[in-house]
């Protein structure tokens, strides 16, 4: 991301920086996707955008731009048409209590309504109630952590069917949950969204962790395991997440760090859009 101010503060980009950064993630690192600014910002980062966008459109790069947007009675689908960028990555704040109280169930599908106009969210809601219930009478809330991970994860994964789509990871249907929940088959992140929202129905608290590459889920009360939701559930001690990490991403240096749990704002906003979403 290149939010500026936003994600590191105290750092300003000028409009040739901004640009010259994109240039160098996109064509000389090859970044899949960068974003660029959020939208409605200011009609100086309105020129900024537009500006990335041109040289972007000229060079191939164009699907690799995003904004982040808001629903906001296209405000943001106005303000980022207008800079030139095809692709927005949705987000809007749900509840005012704070981040770690946000529905991921509710935000998850307001995102795929999005892209999916016959989505029907309550409906779907309804579904992640009824695949609670059927693994209520199984669990037994009061044992230690890792019976209960164990038992849930046999409803879910041995007879729900959730499993990861390794046959086609990059399919943009991942992305969005009421697909996932149709097909029982998705990435890492959204697998995770669903195991940890049938954990809160329960009263089992579950987190997610973002680990780089591959997300992760864990109990609230037991910091020594991870929950790998694309394989099945399969338990993974630290040690076993830092070789997950990395066979996935060799660049990077690991770090215990990559353990911490983040907020559910958090998890909304690394869920990816699918890739082929784009403006019309």
């Amino acid at each position: 991301t290149l939010r500026d101010g936003e994600q590191t503060q105290g750092v300003s980009f000028t409009p040739p920086e901004k640009a010259n950064i994109a240039k160098t993630l996109l064509k000389k690192l090859r970044v899949d996707r960068i974003e660029v600014t959020s939208a409605r910002i200011s009609s100086g980062e309105l020129g900024s955008v537009q500006n990335i966008t041109a040289w972007a459109e000229e060079n191939g790069y164009l699907d690799c731009i995003e904004v982040l947007g808001f629903i906001d009675n296209k405000r943001s689908v106005d303000w980022i048409k207008e800079s030139g960028c095809t692709v927005m990555n949705l987000l809007k704040d749900l509840v005012n209590e704070g981040p770690s109280v946000i529905p991921l169930d509710k935000g998850s599908l307001l995102i795929a309504a999005a892209f999916d106009k016959t989505l029907n969210i309550e409906e779907q809601i309804k579904l992640l109630d009824s695949l609670a219930k059927g693994v209520e009478r199984d669990i037994d809330t009061q044992q230690d952590p890792l019976s209960i991970i164990n038992g849930l994860n046999n409803y879910l994964f041995d007879h729900v069917g959730l499993h990861g789509n390794e046959s086609d990871y990059y399919d943009p249907k991942n992305s969005l949950i009421h697909h996932v929940l149709s097909t029982r088959k998705g990435i890492p992140i959204t697998l995770s969204l669903i195991y940890i929202e049938i954990g809160r129905r329960l009263g089992i608290p579950l987190r997610g962790v973002g680990m780089p590459g591959h997300f992760l889920v864990n109990h609230e009360k037991e910091s020594s395991f991870f929950i790998d939701t694309f394989h099945q559930g399969t338990i993974l001690s630290k040690s076993e997440c830092a070789e997950l990490m990395n066979r996935t991403n060799p660049a990077i240096r690991w770090s215990e760090s990559f353990l911490n749990p983040i907020s559910n704002i958090c998890l909304l906003y690394t869920s990816p859009s699918p890739r082929d979403a784009t403006l019309s």
